[in-house]
């Protein structure tokens, strides 16, 4: 008797991983990083944990371990690693998005929809990176409860953007321009892989008419 296509675990677990992949795609990536206006300021490098932006996969591995998923060439970056973390029984899922061999982007997912819990994830970003200056204070406060979008940048331009919807999705983004350049290139040349493809096939059905 065959198998349902969804009785595969590796199926499933390709769905899962899949369905959780951000941002989705480039255009969605240029929608979450242009139009930030009024970006905190933090004097605070910015990193996801001890990885810092430029590190290879091989560094990400010998800090995090084998990671739980791979998908290669995905719709917005040519490698993500996942992995998954738990922190006082909330569990996190975490991409590491490469380019090229270097981390450009990665993200922190909360599915959890528990407002205590996501409070105290911004207590303690507010903590790292928010100085006690008190009108910058007051910015980050007015920025959560009026908007569910809040960027921090950093004195190299590398940010976290927070956006909070059904799940909380942490951002982390170099600001190297080459690092940048690298993200945006993939993109052309996926999109000039998918023009040649589709004038094979016009080409084809051409000659078949």
């Amino acid at each position: 008797m065959p198998l349902s296509p969804y009785n595969s675990y590796h199926d499933e677990r390709k769905e899962y991983y899949e369905r959780r992949l951000f941002p989705q795609s480039f255009s969605a990536f240029q929608d979450l990083t242009t139009n930030n206006f009024n970006i905190l300021k933090t004097n605070n490098t910015i990193k996801l944990g001890k990885v810092e932006f430029g590190d290879s996969c091989q560094s990400v591995i010998k800090l995090f371990g084998k990671p739980r998923y791979i998908i290669d060439n995905n719709d917005f970056s040519p490698i993500v690693y996942y992995y998954k973390d738990k922190i006082l029984n909330h569990e996190i899922i975490i991409q590491f998005h490469f380019f090229e061999n270097k981390f450009l982007c990665g993200v922190q997912t909360i599915q959890e929809t528990d407002k205590e819990w996501r409070n105290l994830i911004y207590k303690i970003i507010k903590e790292k990176y928010i100085s006690e200056d008190l009108g910058n204070l007051q910015n980050f406060n007015s920025k959560i409860t009026s908007n569910n979008k809040l960027t921090i940048a950093d004195v190299n331009s590398n940010k976290i953007i927070l956006i909070d919807n059904v799940t909380l999705n942490i951002l982390y983004l170099t600001g190297n321009v080459d690092h940048l350049n690298k993200i945006s290139h993939f993109d052309f040349l996926k999109q000039q892989k998918a023009k040649k493809e589709n004038d094979k096939i016009t080409d084809l059905l051409l000659n078949k008419f």
